[in-house]
């Protein structure tokens, strides 16, 4: 399947304690949807009836599988069981989830509807792009920034018992403008853009790519690029140790040392260092012993930068700051590659 031919919906909630909001976008045919559970109105009923039978492949969402799709899937479970609820009982029901869904986030632990399982599919752009990670965890709100797009802020409390007709509308126009953030992100990341980053560069369509070619899960749409390594990874190798998943997890909780390398041994032959910070900074990295036990960590500072590496690879740790160059100079973003010639 190609990118083009995909039907989405761009979709964003808004969880008040007097107002659930759906708010859809499908870019194909134009066509805007709304939803509203409030003292005005209670939509729930036709909300579901969208979700199940509008003709779409995804959901295209921010935080969706973690947040938005958790709070959807709660209102197709229970929808049936709320015909006789006064629309304040519905209300409570929703947002005493949404903020349970919250928390169990901040604690770590995972959402309560597993992606596979719900009853439609998402393409979530917080986790295709990586900006779940603690390292670069990123709100809707900076990629607007980073996009150049207006950013709003809404003042209005969300546990606010009571909301006028006035708020409710002010709530709506908020959800739209996040809408609109959300769907040029998605252009972002299919490379409808003249971003040097991202024009041309079709992420969806290589997740597409490798779903019809390795047969990965349809949940594969939303992996990172770590995680799309890592699966290649790990199918190339079960191929040539002829290996089914299930003989592979059997293998992986039998082992018996997780300890048993030191980190040199998977440094490539070529790698050469001529910087006496480098060389004793590796030779130091070299002698430890891999321990999957535990969190290793390994800080290096060169020339005021300080870098950490661990599991996931290198980074470095920079202070916020604002960088905007004169008219005679260029700002570029650079990362590190590894060729067979490489040294420092």
């Amino acid at each position: 399947m190609k990118t083009e031919d995909l039907r989405i919906e761009v979709a964003d909630i808004e969880t008040y304690k007097a107002l659930f909001l759906y708010c859809g976008y499908d870019p194909g045919t134009d066509k805007r949807f709304r939803f509203e559970i409030s003292h005005r109105v209670n939509q729930a009923d036709a909300l579901v009836k969208h979700l199940l039978e509008y003709p779409r492949d995804y959901l295209v969402t921010y935080n969706g599988v973690g947040f938005d799709g958790q709070v959807l899937q709660f209102i197709i479970l229970n929808n049936d069981d709320w015909f006789d609820k006064d629309v304040n009982y519905v209300l409570n029901e929703i947002f005493e989830f949404a903020q349970k869904t919250i928390d169990d986030r901040n604690y770590g632990l995972q959402p309560k509807y597993r992606e596979q399982y719900m009853n439609f599919k998402q393409i979530d752009l917080m986790l295709l792009l990586h900006y779940d990670n603690d390292a670069k965890r990123t709100s809707l709100k900076w990629t607007e920034f980073s996009m150049d797009k207006d950013i709003e802020e809404l003042p209005i409390d969300f546990r606010k018992e009571t909301l006028s007709s006035d708020e409710i509308e002010e709530v709506i126009s908020y959800c739209w403008n996040d809408i609109e953030a959300t769907h040029s992100l998605y252009r972002f990341c299919v490379g409808d853009t003249t971003h040097p980053d991202y024009a041309g560069k079709n992420k969806i369509q290589l997740r597409l790519d490798l779903i019809a070619e390795y047969e990965f899960s349809d949940v594969a749409i939303n992996w990172n690029d770590v995680k799309i390594g890592a699966e290649l990874n790990k199918k190339v190798y079960m191929e040539l140790a002829k290996l089914n998943n299930d003989q592979l997890y059997k293998k992986v909780k039998e082992r018996k040392s997780k300890t048993g390398f030191l980190f040199k041994e998977c440094f490539p032959d070529y790698m050469n260092f001529k910087t006496p910070e480098f060389k004793k900074f590796f030779s130091k990295v070299g002698a430890t012993r891999v321990n999957l036990n535990v969190k290793q960590e390994f800080p290096f500072t060169y020339k005021g930068t300080t870098y950490m590496f661990a599991k996931g690879g290198g980074h470095s740790s920079d202070k916020p700051r604002f960088v905007k160059p004169t008219k005679d100079q260029i700002l570029m973003d650079a990362d590190v590659g590894l060729g067979k010639n490489w040294s420092n």
